[in-house]
């Protein structure tokens, strides 16, 4: 069992768009998926780098899985702390998002955020 909540929030900075489109907690990991339009189309594979806030609390994403996301836009952040038992006010932050081209080698695009998005957990 799990507690699903789907805000599909979206926040805008440096013309990027950023969509917290669902947030799945279950007594073993925390799932969020996020969602990314207006990237720069030279860099083919994008990555946030999230952090949860509850309670004044931080917790970082352990995993990130840009393939079981069922939109190609999509990626899942894995939350390795046991967040089952919260409710209330949640944070999210996007600090930055990073763009890699998958079949080049170079250096890495780094668009600088934050994105912030607020939601309640129930």
């Amino acid at each position: 069992p799990g507690r699903i909540v789907e805000p599909k929030q979206v926040t805008i900075v440096n013309g990027v768009e950023v969509r917290l489109e669902k947030v799945v907690t279950t007594p073993s990991e925390t799932a969020v998926t996020l969602c990314f339009n207006n990237k720069n189309p030279a860099y083919d594979d994008w990555t946030a780098l999230p952090t949860l806030i509850i309670n004044w609390q931080r917790y970082e994403a352990g995993l990130i899985s840009q393939g079981r996301a069922s939109n190609p836009n999509c990626q899942i952040a894995y939350f390795n702390a046991v967040l089952y038992n919260e409710t209330g006010n949640w944070q999210l932050q996007v600090k930055e998002l990073i763009g890699l081209k998958r079949n080049t080698p170079g250096p890495s695009l780094q668009i600088d955020g934050p994105w912030n998005f607020r939601f309640e957990m129930p």
